[in-house]
């Protein structure tokens, strides 16, 4: 019977050896960076969960992943091969080479090493499918970009009026013996205009600025971690839902909640869940019900903590558990495809407004010319 994983183990280790490898990028890759970010980490996931089953080296078959990525997919690859060759740990690894796995999934990773619940983890990483989330972000990067071009395209608008049409106008009321007169929409596009060509190097250095901390790593890596959850309600339910599955492995390979508090209070990535996680873990060890701690750390809502602690069996709590955390990615997705859908014609709406608020200033300028001289 042929093996699938085996077959993706001897074609990644053939890319690996050096005489073939520059060849072999030319031929079957890109020049740039093509798959999205999430599509890499799900075969970085799929590659690690069939190494773990079989055995097998990870720094050969991740080098051999790195060869068929471009741009930042393959950095983190190759740093993450050369740690793993150097002898470090798969989390510690995975850990300190930022973004080249999701912060829930080296989470789970390191939760799954610390309560022996490591290949339930892979399996549950396994199973995750980033489509949506990828077509998502596609979606809402494509808003974004549009908006930019659009920003870009409205600024050598504003600068052609204010440099060749406003001067233009300006003779024609000269010669028309109507200098002091003035008609109010033209009077505050001018206005507007002459404003964003005074500050424009210092918007186009702000924009720069912001698309370069957009690019960068540790600054969105900062922000995820700290306001994102705070900030977002879809980013608190995913996270959310992220802690009701790893509660639920926990459970299913009968693992004591209080260790599995200790380990998430000391290793989450979020430091506010992180703090939360800490002050259920003190409750806990003090006597508490652990339900009821994280529905006082406002982890859980005094719904869902009455809900799981009326069920007594581990698997029908750890089932209510994953229940309640799909219903939570599945609101979450709903907003998330929601907003992606309205953000493009809202930006559309916002740019014809503004089309619409020049035509005007300049109907109504025209307007007033031809009825003075009429």
């Amino acid at each position: 019977m042929f093996d699938l994983f085996g077959i993706l183990h001897s074609r990644l280790t053939e890319s690996y050896r050096p005489s073939h490898s520059k060849a072999s990028n030319w031929r079957s890759t890109p020049l740039w960076d093509a798959d999205p970010q999430a599509s890499v980490q799900a075969s970085l996931v799929q590659l690690l969960s069939f190494a773990h089953r079989q055995r097998q080296p990870l720094a050969p078959l991740i080098s051999g992943l790195a060869e068929e990525q471009r741009g930042v997919s393959r950095r983190r690859l190759r740093r993450l091969a050369m740690r793993l060759e150097q002898g470090m740990p798969l989390v510690d690894a995975l850990e300190q080479t930022p973004g080249v796995l999701s912060d829930e999934s080296v989470l789970t990773l390191r939760l799954g090493v610390q309560s022996g619940t490591l290949p339930a983890a892979f399996v549950a990483l396994a199973g995750d499918d980033p489509s949506s989330r990828i077509h998502q972000s596609y979606r809402i990067r494509q808003a974004l970009a549009y908006a930019a071009g659009l920003t870009l395209a409205f600024g050598f608008v504003g600068t052609f009026i204010l440099v060749l049409i406003a001067p233009t106008f300006q003779y024609m009321l000269e010669e028309f013996g109507m200098a002091s007169v003035t008609v109010w929409q033209f009077s505050t596009l001018m206005s507007v205009t002459s404003f964003l060509a005074q500050y424009l190097p210092l918007l186009i250095a702000l924009g720069v600025l912001l698309g370069i901390l957009i690019r960068l790593t540790k600054p969105v890596r900062l922000f995820q971690r700290t306001w994102a959850a705070r900030l977002f309600a879809t980013v608190a339910q995913r996270r959310a839902a992220h802690m009701l599955q790893m509660l639920a492995l926990a459970i299913d390979a009968g693992r004591p909640l209080p260790s599995v508090f200790s380990t998430l209070a000391r290793y989450h990535f979020d430091r506010y869940i992180r703090s939360r996680l800490l002050f259920a873990r003190n409750e806990v060890e003090q006597g508490a019900e652990p339900w009821e701690s994280l529905a006082s750390a406002q982890l859980l809502s005094p719904e869902e903590c009455r809900a799981i602690s009326s069920l007594e069996p581990s698997q029908s709590r750890s089932w209510l558990m994953r229940r309640l955390a799909d219903w939570k990615l599945v609101q979450a997705d709903r907003v998330a495809s929601m907003i992606g859908a309205c953000l493009h014609p809202l930006v559309v709406i916002a740019f014809g407004l503004v089309v619409l608020w020049i035509a005007t200033a300049f109907i109504g300028m025209l307007s007033f010319m031809i009825s003075s001289l009429a």
